[in-house]
């Protein structure tokens, strides 16, 4: 299915269901026993937090199997159309109530103290079930406003990268979205907190 710099995805049969088996290949640079050490650690993080997000309310592929030593996973494939091509040919509005959809998705995670660290549209499908979060490799849990802060000003980045006309009133959406879960009040620190990391990644540019 795809080849990535971490993974590489392919799409099997799985007891008579289509699944997603996922192993994180070797890198030749790094020491064997670290390397070993890292996909092991890594395939087995994101499946706990595969589950864990289940636990928030949030939907993710369901883990069929683990195999940490072996750097595999095996995942429910889910049936749908990623969030990043439907940003680009949905009509504006149906936009706008996806990025909203994506913003309490979002909300649910934070509540439950986790960081994705990838929030990019890629990364939710669109099923009939509704919107479901994948690639959880690289998050984390956290109670930080700053972290919350920083997760959604990458969220911010891709899409002004990606939808640059489109991108603040997409964000301005998720936001809405996030704070119908966690409160205006919330959102407004968040606000501020991403100002102060866009101010502190200019400066470091010109510097």
């Amino acid at each position: 299915m795809k080849k990535g710099a971490e993974a590489d995805l392919y799409l099997i049969d799985w007891v008579g269901l289509p699944a997603v088996k996922k192993v994180r290949v070797s890198k030749s640079y790094l020491q064997p026993k670290l390397d070993q050490a890292l996909r092991t650690y890594r395939t087995s993080h994101e499946a706990l937090f595969l589950k864990k997000a289940r636990e928030c309310g949030v939907l993710t592929p369901v883990v069929y199997y683990v195999d940490p030593k072996g750097a595999e996973l095996i995942m429910q494939f889910i049936e749908g159309i990623r969030l990043k091509e439907l940003l680009l040919s949905r009509a504006y509005d149906e936009c706008l109530k996806l990025c909203e959809q994506m913003g309490k998705v979002i909300a649910l995670l934070h509540q439950g103290d986790i960081m994705h660290s990838d929030l990019t549209p890629s990364n939710f499908i669109l099923s009939k079930k509704g919107l479901v979060v994948i690639d959880f490799g690289l998050s984390f849990t956290s109670k930080k406003i700053e972290d919350r802060a920083v997760d959604l000003h990458l969220l911010k980045s891709v899409l002004l990268s990606t939808y640059t006309d489109k991108a603040d009133a997409f964000f301005n959406s998720v936001l809405n979205g996030y704070s119908s879960i966690l409160g205006a009040e919330v959102v407004n620190i968040l606000k501020v907190k991403i100002r102060e990391i866009e101010r502190r990644g200019r400066y470091a540019r010109v510097v």
